[in-house]
């Protein structure tokens, strides 16, 4: 409830808030819990008076808010922050708050907001963790040119929202002397169809997903291979976790479908001649040959505007030129497994093969993909085994954890990876964070698979708890089932 205090109506900035780990706390505090409780409020609620917030809910330790700007509502939540990591908190526990922001015009009724805006909001503050701020793009947009001094924004990419049809461009503050790197949020990064580059929510959605998967820094040329030096001319495509073409440092413009784009991928990758009619089932299955024929020659035609040149086409068949120097990003990283490079292999794998990129009317090109994908996926994570048991082995942990954050970002599910990275903060002491990560653990897994975490991963859990986690044994880490 508001407290009797007036709503601003019309456009406003809602903030919820709740602390990461709360059940866990009040297990392990027990009747010192209510101290704890009622410090945070007090921070929150001094915060929310500070920055002409008005408090429209509070229920155990989640707190919903409302501010007439955005730019009082960030400053709010930066001071929020600032007050629960410097705050001395009972047995010196760490207390860690999540925090989302979304900007909206909600309608009041008796004494509360409703409407899409205020469960935008929600959702948002669902998706990040202890420590985080999280904004929507709306509000990204309005504070843009106001932060506060030494704030910064980072944009973290498109997500899904639970039980919204349309995503959500997710920005996070970075706020100095306070922890900026966190773990995925807790969604899938949203995969976009053709369908919808058409739709206006979404202006120019496709390249914002791609570019955020560029690297900034390009790696060695190949023909194929990477015995060769790279040109400004050689067209690199870069298809692990997105899809870009480029020309030296500049992207290739002047697709005119994601067909094209689909079309070319698929002849490099196979590097093998197609006749028209193969080609024009498999990339128009519901039309007819004749039309589907007519929909490939006119694809092909545009590809050589974009100045692809790169095509071997005859009377019948269609094949990827051999004596056109292309690099291929997968190529390059199969090479640097089958040779042992290791490090230069992940240094490449940005994300699953061809990560959000998704064309209508194509069964036969989707599930190649998928084939294909789950082939590279499953490189990527033999090469993460090795990698990481090569740095257990020489004991660099540091690089262990960075590992880890690797390869719960390539399966978020993957139960064994969250027990490393308990196991790990556990040997080096770090309790605290163990538990944090058997939280996100715990959170996932009942969001996604509505289950709990497994027998083995709670008597791990029970033994850091009980403190009798073997810190002398690393070979707790070897395990890869």
């Amino acid at each position: 409830m508001s407290n009797n205090k007036t709503l601003p109506k019309g456009t406003v900035t809602l903030l919820f808030a709740d602390v990461e780990g709360s059940t866990r706390l009040l297990g392990l505090l027990g009747k010192k819990y209510t101290t704890l409780l009622s410090e945070m409020r007090q921070i929150v609620r001094e915060s929310f008076k500070a920055w002409n917030g008005i408090e429209v809910g509070t229920e155990g330790d989640s707190f919903f808010a409302a501010f007439p700007r955005a730019t009082d509502c960030v400053e709010s939540a930066v001071a929020i922050q600032r007050s629960f990591t410097s705050h001395k908190w009972p047995d010196s526990f760490s207390v860690k708050i999540r925090i989302g922001i979304h900007t909206g015009e909600p309608w009041v009724e008796k004494e509360d907001y409703v409407g899409i805006d205020v469960h935008r909001a929600a959702r948002i503050s669902n998706l990040g963790h202890g420590g985080q701020v999280l904004l929507s793009e709306t509000t990204s947009a309005l504070v843009r040119d106001e932060l506060p001094s030494g704030i910064r924004m980072t944009n973290l990419g498109w997500f899904r929202l639970k039980d919204f049809q349309k995503p959500e461009n997710i920005h996070q503050l970075v706020i100095p002397d306070l922890p900026s790197e966190f773990p995925p949020l807790k969604s899938s990064p949203a995969q976009f169809t053709e369908m919808d580059r058409d739709n206006s929510f979404l202006p120019e959605i496709l390249n914002q997903k791609i570019n955020s998967y560029t690297k900034p820094g390009l790696p060695p040329s190949v023909v194929y291979s990477s015995k060769k030096k790279q040109s400004d001319s050689q067209l690199q495509i870069f298809s692990l976790g997105g899809l870009s073409f480029r020309r030296g440092i500049e992207l290739v413009e002047g697709f005119t479908s994601l067909k094209e784009k689909a079309l070319l991928v698929y002849l490099v990758y196979n590097q093998k001649p197609y006749s028209l009619e193969q080609l024009a089932k498999f990339f128009w299955e519901n039309r007819g040959m004749a039309e589907a024929i007519s929909n490939l020659k006119l694809t092909l035609k545009n590809l050589e505007k974009c100045n692809m040149d790169c095509t071997d086409i005859t009377a019948d068949t269609v094949r990827i030129n051999p004596h056109t120097r292309i690099w291929f990003d997968v190529f390059e990283f199969e090479d640097h497994i089958q040779k042992g490079d290791i490090e230069e292999a992940l240094e490449l794998y940005q994300g699953d093969f061809l990560a959000g990129f998704n064309i209508r009317g194509s069964s036969g090109f989707q599930n190649w993909t998928f084939i294909k994908r789950d082939h590279i996926r499953l490189l990527a994570q033999d090469m993460f085994d090795n990698f990481f048991n090569q740095c257990i082995s020489e004991k660099e942990f540091k690089n262990c954890i960075n590992i880890i954050n690797r390869m719960l970002d390539l399966d978020p599910l993957n139960e064994n990876n969250h027990r490393r990275m308990i196991s790990l903060k556990a040997y080096l002491g770090h309790v605290e964070e163990a538990f944090q990560q058997y939280e996100i653990l715990s959170n996932i897994l009942q969001n996604e698979l509505g289950k709990e975490p497994s027998v083995e991963t709670l008597r791990l859990i029970n033994r850091i708890r009980d403190g009798n986690f073997n810190q002398d044994d690393i070979s707790l880490f070897y395990t890869t089932k």
